[in-house]
């Protein structure tokens, strides 16, 4: 799945309920920017990996929890052009292989 859109990006992985372990979500922004990823309405762990206009791997965060409060934790990156959501714990997996559209 790409997210090049705001409102695809807005809504990203909500309510999904399963995606396959050789699958995922990227998010394409029209150039680096400061973002906020969050948890919210979001019903399956993933591994979020944030990368700038070069395709350089910025920051990880490895299994990170659909969120059951009312105010969710904000994930936070600066100058990122793509951000991929995984299923949790893809990161740990030897055989990841990043095939990108863009």
């Amino acid at each position: 799945m790409v997210f090049d859109t705001p409102a695809e990006r807005e809504k990203g992985l909500m309510w999904v309920k399963k995606i396959s372990k050789d699958h995922g979500a990227l998010f394409v922004f029209e150039q680096e920017e400061n973002v906020g990823f969050w948890m919210k309405n979001t019903l399956i762990s993933l591994d979020i990996l944030f990368f700038n206009s070069q395709g350089k791997l910025i920051k990880a965060q490895s299994a990170v929890q659909p969120c059951q409060v009312k105010k969710c934790e904000v994930l936070e990156a600066e100058k990122v052009k793509f951000v991929l959501e995984l299923t949790a714990n893809s990161l740990a997996s030897s055989s990841l292989i990043l095939r990108v559209p863009y």
